[in-house]
C-alpha cells in the first residue's frame, strides 16, 4: 500500500508543472472524531475514547486535467481534546488530545452548472501522523503513529471572481488503525470545511 501511496504522489508532482489552470486553496472548518475502540496490546482489555469537536485546516496546490478533473498535493492538520478515555466501564481519564498532520493526493470531478455554482466530488489517499496525548493505559505523554489515511469529499464552488472561488465541503478522513505504544486505537473523522481557492 505505501508503494501505491509514492507513486500516486510522484504521479501528481510530476504532472502539477503540466496543470492547466494552477491554483492554491485554503480551508478551515469543524472535526467531528468518531468514538474509537481500544485496546491495550499487554493484557488485552479493552476500552474507548470520545473526543470533543475540534478543528481541521488544509492547505493544497493543484489544478485540472482531463477537463474537469483536478489533481493536488494537500497539507492537513486536525486537533480534538479527549473528552473521556474509558478502560471497560471505567472512565481512566478526561483530559488530554489527538492530533493527526496529513499529507494527501487527491482528485476532484467538477461538475459545472453554468450558473456559478459548480458540485464537485473526490477523494484521495496518503500518509498521516497521528498523536495522541494520553494519561492512561500506562501512558503519560505523547505517543504518534504514521498509518495510511483515506477520504472522500463532495461539496460546492461558489465563483467570487474570474479567479477566485468559494469552497464548502463535506469530508470523511480516516486512517488504518494507530498503535500509541501498546495501545491499539481507531482515528475515523467526519469533517465540514469552508474555504477560498485562488488561480494563478
Amino acid at each position: 500500500m505505501r508503494r501505491v501511496v509514492v507513486l500516486v504522489f510522484l504521479a501528481v508532482f510530476l504532472a502539477t508543472p503540466a496543470l492547466a489552470d494552477p491554483y492554491f486553496s485554503a480551508s478551515f472548518g469543524l472535526a467531528n472524531v468518531r468514538d474509537a475502540d481500544l485496546r491495550d496490546g499487554r493484557d488485552g482489555t479493552r476500552g474507548d475514547m470520545k473526543l470533543d469537536n475540534g478543528y481541521v485546516f488544509l492547505a493544497a496546490i493543484g489544478g485540472s486535467f482531463l477537463g474537469d478533473v483536478r489533481g493536488e498535493i494537500e497539507l492537513g492538520y486536525r486537533n480534538n481534546d479527549i473528552d473521556r478515555l474509558r478502560s471497560g466501564v471505567q472512565v481512566v481519564s478526561r483530559s488530554g488530545d489527538v492530533t493527526a498532520i496529513s499529507l494527501m493526493a487527491n482528485l476532484f470531478k467538477d461538475i459545472p452548472l453554468g450558473i456559478g455554482l459548480t458540485p464537485f466530488v473526490g477523494g484521495g489517499i496518503g500518509i498521516a501522523n497521528v498523536e495522541a496525548d494520553l494519561n492512561a493505559f500506562g501512558i503519560n505523554g505523547k505517543k504518534d503513529d504514521n498509518v495510511f489515511a483515506y477520504q472522500f469529499a463532495a461539496g460546492g464552488a461558489i465563483e467570487l471572481g474570474p479567479q477566485v472561488n468559494l469552497d464548502l465541503q463535506y469530508r470523511y478522513f480516516a486512517t488504518a488503525d494507530p498503535d500509541f505504544s501498546h495501545l491499539e486505537a481507531e482515528y475515523r473523522t467526519h469533517n465540514v470545511l469552508l474555504g477560498l481557492r485562488f488561480g494563478f
